[in-house]
């Protein structure tokens, strides 16, 4: 009976996704470290109990182990914001998380429902140049002239509510008109102050792009990889 109240118990979940979405007893929900996860539970027993989330330790997709084996997770913090909002904010990338939702009867925590988590850490940002980058690693000139700032992406990462962006950086040209090296340092993420070089750029000029400094809502980094390539 245990298990057929917690697969009719409706969860829904928000991460930051486009909206709210129903969770199915077969999908794998994903927490990332270092963000806050936030987490909604939906059922008319809200009003009539006091709910609460315990997070064990798994080394394996089964929601339906035995919690008297697992260890309780403790790289993680659960602030409860209302009586059906929760935010989990993991610390540790770990694999499987078990989210056990407990309802308290006459003070008696009941377990109601179970859901698996996947943890992962938020994807490395990376450099978006648009087209102007092949993937031979070299440069279309006129696609670069297009470009009025330079992009930071999460690839493969579908929230909304982290975002960086480029406060700096340096920008190396080794040219045929460029009167030898040249190496800039640019305090923003526009090109503009760089135009003059890309307008006397030509087919064989070299070109780098390093030292790129970007913030966002987790923390300020610079990027590992330097983006370069020859003009064609």
């Amino acid at each position: 009976m245990k298990k057929v109240v917690g697969l009719c118990f409706l969860l829904i979940l928000c991460n930051g996704l486009l909206g709210q979405i129903n969770v199915s007893a077969s999908k794998i929900y994903v927490l990332y470290v270092g963000l806050d996860n936030q987490i909604n539970l939906e059922t008319n027993d809200v009003k009539k109990h006091d709910f609460n989330i315990e997070i064990y330790q798994t080394s394996r997709f089964n929601s339906d182990e035995d919690l008297n084996t697992l260890l309780k997770y403790e790289n993680a913090s659960i602030i409860k914001n209302h009586s059906n909002r929760f935010n989990i904010r993991i610390n540790k990338e770990n694999g499987y998380l078990l989210l056990v939702i407990k309802k308290n009867v006459k003070g008696k925590p009941i377990e109601y429902g179970r859901r698996m988590y996947l943890v992962k850490n938020v994807p490395r940002p990376v450099l978006y140049l648009g087209r102007a980058l092949n993937f031979d690693s070299t440069i279309n000139l006129t696609e670069l002239k297009k470009i009025r700032e330079l992009i930071v992406e999460l690839p493969n990462f579908t929230r909304t509510d982290l975002n960086y962006k480029v406060v700096s950086y340096k920008f190396l040209v080794v040219g045929m008109n460029t009167g030898g090296p040249k190496i800039v340092t640019v305090n923003s993420a526009s090109l503009e102050s760089i135009r003059s070089i890309l307008d006397m750029l030509v087919v064989g000029d070299f070109i780098q792009f390093s030292d790129i400094t970007i913030v966002g809502s987790a923390e300020e980094m610079m990027l590992r990889d330097n983006f370069s390539g020859i003009i064609r």
